[in-house]
């Protein structure tokens, strides 16, 4: 999962963290996919408290009982932008894309994921 001198295409700019599905499929509880707008959506669901919802093979949004839903401005294609509404229609909530990857570093070093 750790590899400071890759590029993480999750994020589309260097970075330490791994957040693939495969990278922490391991962990999974379950792997579900999403009723969302299509079968590239998906939801992974980590110990009943942590769900990531991936768009592709980017997260794009989590949510925990802790933070509830954070979810990202749109910075990929409109099929993403689809996936994001469908998450949650609310603009007014998206985070910019560094402040989104921050909060999702911590929460996945919380869950001991990096």
């Amino acid at each position: 999962m750790y590899n400071q001198y890759t590029k993480d295409d999750n994020f589309n700019h260097y970075s330490d963290v791994d957040t693939s599905k495969n990278a922490i499929r391991s962990q999974a509880e379950d792997i579900r996919e999403s009723t969302g707008y299509s079968r590239d959506q998906k939801d992974l669901v980590i110990n009943n408290s942590l769900t990531l919802h991936y768009s592709y093979d980017t997260v794009v949004a989590f949510r925990t009982p802790k933070t509830g839903l954070v979810i990202s401005e749109n910075n990929w294609s409109r099929t993403t932008a689809k996936h994001l509404i469908h998450i949650d229609r609310d603009k007014s909530k998206r985070i910019s894309k560094q402040e989104f990857e921050d909060q999702l570093i911590e929460v996945l070093q919380e869950y001991n994921l990096v």
